[in-house]
């Protein structure tokens, strides 16, 4: 599904449009960050990533049809960009994570072209990494600066990024590149994908007590005492 509708994204001429890949952390920093709320509020595609989302949205009676990791729906583009030949553009990260990450996706489907690649420190306000990717005539541009500055920063662009989709895959070149190993299969299937990164990352450890937090808030979401903030996150 997530797939097919980025197909008929790239089939018409309609500017920059934002696919946002959303977990638990991210709905709490939506509570917070009206900026970040109003980029997911007009995000063309919204895909759940991350089993707590899930659980959430089926608790609630809204249960999403399938869940997407950010850097499976990144391999899945980049497998359907190679089919039907559409260039694609990785910003965001490490410089030479970012150039492995850019390289492995090529060898990995050899059909693919991509058409540049850039690490995320740069100015905001740097109009010329805008200028790089729209004349670079990428179809699809992977952006990999964290929530909730990717998707900010595209939606603050989009209309001078030219006619693309923009995928915020989050840590997803960190995977790619193998800087980081991604939790085997059992991890991923139970919902500890998370705790399996906190192992790598282990100071990750303040952001994730907000895992804890969003639980106790969907439950008293569930029984009326509390409504949240968060606007269209999925």
């Amino acid at each position: 599904y997530a797939l097919a509708k980025a197909r008929g994204a790239l089939a018409s001429r309609s500017g920059a449009r934002l696919v946002a890949t959303v977990n638990a952390l991210a709905v709490m920093e939506a509570e917070k960050n009206d900026k970040y709320a109003n980029a997911l509020d007009g995000s063309f595609l919204t895909l759940a990533d991350g089993a707590g989302l899930v659980w959430a949205l089926k608790l609630l009676g809204t249960p999403v049809q399938e869940r997407v990791t950010g850097i499976d729906y990144m391999t899945g583009l980049a497998r359907m960009a190679a089919a039907e030949g559409w260039p694609v553009y990785l910003l965001g990260s490490k410089p030479l994570i970012v150039e492995k990450a850019a390289f492995e996706l090529q060898r990995r489907f050899p059909d693919l072209t991509v058409a540049g690649f850039r690490d995320g420190y740069f100015d905001e306000g740097d109009v010329s990494v805008i200028d790089e990717i729209r004349e670079s005539g990428a179809k699809i541009l992977f952006v990999a600066m964290g929530i909730p500055k990717q998707e900010i920063w595209v939606t603050e662009n989009a209309e001078r990024l030219g006619d693309l989709l923009a995928v915020g895959v989050g840590g997803a070149f960190d995977v790619v590149s193998g800087t980081l190993k991604r939790a085997p299969e059992l991890l991923q299937k139970i919902g500890l994908e998370w705790f399996y990164r906190l192992l790598q990352e282990p100071w990750r450890w303040k952001r994730d007590l907000d895992l804890f937090v969003f639980v106790i808030k969907v439950l008293l979401t569930k029984t009326g005492l509390y409504r949240s903030r968060a606007r269209r996150t999925v």
